[in-house]
């Protein structure tokens, strides 16, 4: 009666998990806590609990319920990567947590290998790195930069100025506050100064709602259409007016202009590719040369051999594209494409 109650109670104890063992580890089990274990797994769960592995001490492995109370100690004995092999510590139950098949298998006195557990979460080991020590905070000095060097240091102040030549023609003063724009050989735009400091002078067209400055140390001016940032505008070349030569009264001819080019001077516009035509207001014989990238899509005249002109009615400051000039025949009205945007029109006759 004895033995059939110590049988049963036996039964009953495997069948609700694995045999109570002592907590004291053997030498060999010892051995194989010290090892790192081949895959780095730090919990294998299944229905109703999982395994946890000791984070302090790679191969000590605990399986715990949900709630996390422990029910058994294993050790660690053997590990491929895909199979995990635990041992009680009597060596009484085997277990083999198999990560492929995604299935634990048990074995112990009366009971050969199994499968008892589907394993339905696995996670794997997070091994923290040493700490990071940050470097010590070096605070450099506060260096300012040297200003940009000045174009022209003997330029005159802004407040002081009365002509301004620049790549495309001028800016004059005509009279008190009032100025005007001209291009080389072409239409004039009348602007009126509206202020200035130690670097500008600052000209309105309130018109065409255009902000120009004239910055004679820099040697460059710049322009606003619209309200919009300033961008580079011209290349500025001096300040000092050319002289005023009489020019002789010339009577508007009333027949169109029949000056030509000598032969010589035919043959060495043929020589430099270029070809003879009349052009202007007055129709005068001209060598025209032709660009090599006329026709070119820009956005700005830096982009072509001549300017980059507007091929459509956009009005000025309007975003737009043009096509690069197809000559150097400076003829006609035309609107600049600058920085994506139109222009100010001008007319050459």
């Amino acid at each position: 009666m004895v033995v059939i109650r110590y049988f049963m109670g036996l039964v009953a104890l495997f069948l609700t998990g694995f045999a109570v063992v002592s907590a004291t580890p053997s030498q060999a089990q010892t051995d194989a806590v010290a090892l790192r274990p081949t895959t780095p797994i730090s919990e294998v769960h299944f229905r109703g609990g999982y395994f946890d592995q000791d984070k302090t001490q790679f191969g000590r492995w605990y399986e715990k319920r949900n709630n996390g109370k422990i029910n058994y100690e294993f050790f660690e004995t053997a590990s491929d990567g895909k199979v995990i092999e635990l041992t009680g510590p009597k060596g009484l139950v085997k277990m083999k947590l198999d990560l492929n098949a995604k299935i634990i298998q048990g074995e112990w006195p009366g009971q050969a290998m199994r499968t008892i557990y589907k394993i339905n979460g696995i996670k794997p080991m997070v091994f923290k790195d040493l700490p990071v020590v940050a470097p010590p905070v070096v605070t450099p000095p506060v260096i300012t930069p040297p200003s940009p060097p000045v174009a022209n240091p003997q330029a005159p102040r802004p407040r002081d100025l009365q002509f301004v030549s620049h790549t495309r023609g001028h800016f004059a003063r005509t009279s008190g506050m009032m100025w005007e724009e001209r291009a080389t050989g072409g239409q004039g735009f009348p602007f009126t100064e509206i202020g200035h400091d130690d670097r500008s002078l600052y000209l309105y067209d309130e018109g065409r709602d255009v902000l120009i400055t004239l910055e004679p140390k820099d040697m460059q001016s710049r322009v606003s259409i619209g309200g919009e940032p300033l961008r580079r505008l011209y290349a500025l070349t001096g300040f000092a007016q050319p002289p005023q030569t009489p020019i002789p009264h010339t009577p508007i001819p009333t027949q169109p202009d029949n000056r030509t080019l000598s032969e010589a001077e035919k043959m060495a516009c043929t020589r430099r590719g270029g070809f003879v035509e009349r052009a202007g207001l007055l129709g005068a014989e001209r060598c025209t040369i032709p660009y090599s990238d006329g026709g070119d899509v820009c956005t700005d005249s830096s982009q072509c051999q001549g300017q980059c002109r507007s091929n459509s009615d956009a009005p000025t400051g309007a975003p737009a594209s043009g096509l690069c000039q197809p000559t150097d025949n400076p003829f006609g009205c035309h609107s600049e494409i600058l920085g994506g945007r139109v222009a100010p029109g001008l007319c050459v006759d």
